[in-house]
């Protein structure tokens, strides 16, 4: 049995006393929970570890409820980890725990809630091995089997481990309501309608969505995975609501195992993200060494080579767009190529990020930049399917397959995409342009514009966004407010100002447009007659259009 204080001496943990009433006071297995009453699955003699997720900026009185619960369900200890949500311990948890006389503990952020885990668990006594003979698991057993099924860095090992702890089942579901991985354990329990309905219903509250429906003898519990952001995934237990076994301390220690893992995969992805994004931006600005070092870093880009045509493409749309359309892509050219064949080769990053501080006005709007194979990847992208809403499910090939197809035309139905030339991975900046030019052409989202069948180039596709508002200021603010003379002068311009053609246009005696010409003149406070003025004010015209449409 481990004491709050050992736990405190291990130099290895570098856990810090806030408050400490009572440094004795045994720990019999740890609790990790984000829920804001985590007291219904304790057992007594926990430490429970949080980052304080649910508690950001809430009132006083809900630090102290929180406190007394703990106390009352009989925990030894909290611990909270800062760096995450609090940078420090708040002022109004420690004086909850002076009030209640419960130890306090500060847990770094350099700590994980997994070590403190295996170290509580390396103090437990040990016996035979649960289920070996038909037993139940007891608490210490379950705590070491746990820990050792964390230890091998598999999720399938942990949902294991925790169907054989509970007599039950365990299983990972997405938000969407797939199973993704199990279920594991005896059968027969874990109802996968009952599931999905209950993650539908929880998961507009985010993670703080947890959930327990008991349907017949079966109790199905359902958590939402990660400490940060919205939960992509839920684990899921089913259980005999008469199970004699520790099921809270077993359900509460692998979601906890599971919650570190997700956010350790988590972090590895941001940094490839970053890598991903630091290589294009070296490539594009025509540093091939450098961008091709960096790239070769992330895995699936070690194909990328300077003798082989590549093509860029340039997805417009809303923020967070790009990222579906673009996984939908990788995952219809998976296994096309070889996992190294250059066809299949993706390398994307959010324009953002390629950009740095660029926004929305940047050069290629809030979408993303992609980075592909000569051929098969992107021939997915121009090949039909590509139509807003078309669906790519035709019944033919696997069944994989035809997901893969109708995700990427589900996905670029939100999206404007434009596709380069092929040409030199030298030439980057130039087919990058290109593509932007081809995305920002599209009218509507769902279409797929190739550089190479665009035809003559219009000017207006040269203009950003953000300088076709200047623009469009300048040219017309004296008109903007007033329809008549706006429709005057798009009627004015279109015509080439011969009078009579003008009059038909807007249906007035021929007589009377002088006079209205002359007013439209002291309006804008220009020279009609001017070539230059005309074209500038024909151009913000077209713009107007445009960026009324946006």
């Amino acid at each position: 049995m481990v004491t709050v204080a050992q736990l405190l001496a291990d130099p290895r943990l570098h856990l810090r006393a806030v408050h400490l009433p009572d440094p004795e006071r045994q720990v019999e297995w740890v609790a990790a929970t984000e829920l804001l009453h985590p007291a219904s699955y304790l057992e007594g003699s926990e430490l429970v570890l949080t980052t304080g997720l649910a508690m950001a900026g809430v009132p006083a009185a809900v630090w102290s409820s929180y406190a007394d619960e703990l106390v009352e369900a009989g925990a030894a200890a909290l611990g909270l980890g800062t760096g995450i949500v609090f940078e420090t311990i708040p002022l109004e948890l420690r004086r909850a725990c002076e009030r209640g006389g419960l130890n306090l503990l500060e847990v770094p952020h350099e700590v994980s809630f997994t070590a403190i885990s295996r170290r509580v668990g390396a103090g437990q006594p040990r016996g035979g091995e649960p289920g070996a003979s038909g037993e139940r698991a007891d608490d210490r057993l379950v705590l070491a089997q746990l820990t050792r099924a964390a230890a091998r860095g598999s999720d399938v090992a942990v949902l294991r481990a925790l169907a054989a702890c509970v007599h039950g089942e365990a299983a990972l579901y997405s938000a969407h309501g797939q199973a993704l991985s199990g279920p594991y354990g005896v059968g027969r329990l874990l109802d996968e309608r009952l599931a999905v309905e209950t993650i539908s219903r929880i998961r507009s509250r985010g993670l703080r969505g947890a959930a327990g429906v008991e349907e017949g003898r079966v109790r199905l519990t359902v958590r939402p995975i990660g400490l940060t952001g919205e939960p992509g995934t839920y684990l899921v237990t089913a259980v005999d609501r008469d199970e004699p076994g520790p099921v809270h301390l077993a359900t509460e220690l692998s979601w906890a195992l599971l919650n570190l893992a997700e956010e350790s995969a988590r972090g590895r992805a941001a940094v490839l993200a970053d890598l991903r994004a630091a290589g294009l931006r070296h490539l594009l600005e025509g540093r091939i060494g450098e961008g091709l070092a960096v790239l070769g870093q992330v895995p699936g880009c070690q194909a990328l080579g300077r003798t082989s045509a590549w093509r860029v493409v340039v997805a417009l749309g809303e923020e967070g767009d790009d990222t579906a359309l673009l996984q939908a892509l990788a995952r219809s050219t998976a296994g096309e190529a070889g996992a190294a064949g250059r066809a299949g080769c993706l390398v994307w990053a959010p324009a953002s990020r390629v950009d740095g501080s660029e926004g929305p006005d940047g050069p290629d709007g809030s979408g993303g930049i992609l980075l592909a194979g000569p051929a098969t990847a992107v021939d997915r992208l121009l090949a039909p399917p590509r139509r807003a809403g078309a669906s790519a499910a035709d019944g033919r090939g696997p069944a994989s397959a035809t997901g893969a197809r109708a995700a990427l035309a589900a996905a670029l139905g939100a999206m404007r995409i434009g596709v380069s030339a092929p040409g030199r991975i030298e030439a980057l900046s130039q087919a990058r342009a290109q593509a932007a030019h081809a995305a920002r052409s599209t009218r509507d989202t769902g279409q797929v514009r190739d550089w190479g069948a665009l035809g003559a180039v219009d000017v207006i596709d040269l203009i950003s966004p953000a300088d076709a508002r200047v623009l469009v200021t300048a040219q017309l603010r004296a008109v903007a407010e007033r329809p008549e003379l706006l429709e005057l002068l798009e009627a004015y311009l279109a015509e080439g100002g011969a009078t009579g053609r003008v009059a038909a246009r807007l249906g007035i005696h021929r007589n009377s447009l002088p006079q209205r010409v002359r007013r439209l003149r002291r309006a804008l406070g220009v020279d009609l007659d001017d070539a230059t003025v005309r074209s500038n004010l024909w151009l913000a015209l077209r713009l107007r259009e445009r960026v009324g449409a946006d």
